[in-house]
């Protein structure tokens, strides 16, 4: 079945009649047939490429190479049975160090021994800000003391980057004090000790005259002084 000439009524072409036997205006019905055939194929051949190069573009702006850097909580002693003052927090990079938000970011504490948990269990899920940063929040140690490792896994976008987080639960925490306070501490009871000493030996026999006590030392420490007259 074709069309005439005029494209007005079907015509009945016997198939059996040889091909050059055939009338011009079925090889015109032929030819504009092959021609938007050909035009459909370059259209979706034009279209898949156009989608391959999209493709490939958005694919170069991705981020390669996740990283996981360690921010706070790294060797931190937390005292037991209790939440540390400063969350865990970490920050999700690319290889290039740019920051990768929207990353879905796992803290994982240990399931026994030395360790704690989040308020959802011994795992809390979470996702990196824009500038890449990431908490775990409300972790409460245990009751025992000793060290241990919490695990951090990061992925983004079928890519995955690991690390771990060490830290201690002790019973309590040791006092902190700077070398410059000790200093400052000890030349203040050296003062006094020297200054009770000059009453002591000043208060003799009462015949004789009393000598003048004796000049309380002066230490000089970062531009101040302590004791003297």
């Amino acid at each position: 079945m074709s069309v005439d000439r005029a494209g007005q009524s079907p015509v009945a072409i016997n198939p059996r009649v040889p091909l050059r036997s055939r009338p011009l205006w079925y090889w015109n019905a032929c030819e504009a047939m092959t021609r938007s055939i050909a035009r459909g194929l370059l259209a979706s051949l034009i279209v898949s490429v156009c989608e391959l190069v999209l493709c490939l573009s958005a694919f170069a702006g991705q981020h390669v190479g996740l990283r996981i850097i360690v921010v706070r909580g790294s060797g931190a002693e937390n005292v037991i049975n209790e939440v540390p003052p400063e969350p865990l927090a970490i920050r999700v990079t690319d290889g290039d160090n740019r920051p990768v938000s929207a990353a879905n970011v796992v803290f994982t504490a240990p399931s026994n021994g030395p360790g704690g948990a989040f308020p959802t269990g011994p795992a809390f899920n979470t996702f990196s800000d824009e500038e890449g940063r990431a908490l775990g929040v409300l972790f409460r140690t245990n009751s025992l003391e000793g060290s241990y490792m919490i695990q951090i896994r990061a992925e983004y976008m079928g890519q995955v980057a690991t690390t771990s987080i060490r830290q201690i639960n002790v019973a309590t925490k040791k006092s902190k004090m700077s070398t410059k306070r000790k200093f400052v501490i000890g030349a203040i009871a050296g003062v006094g000790a020297a200054i009770v000493a000059g009453g002591l030996s000043g208060g003799g026999g009462s015949g004789s005259s009393a000598a003048p006590p004796a000049a309380a030392p002066t230490i000089t420490f970062g531009g101040s002084s302590i004791g003297g007259r």
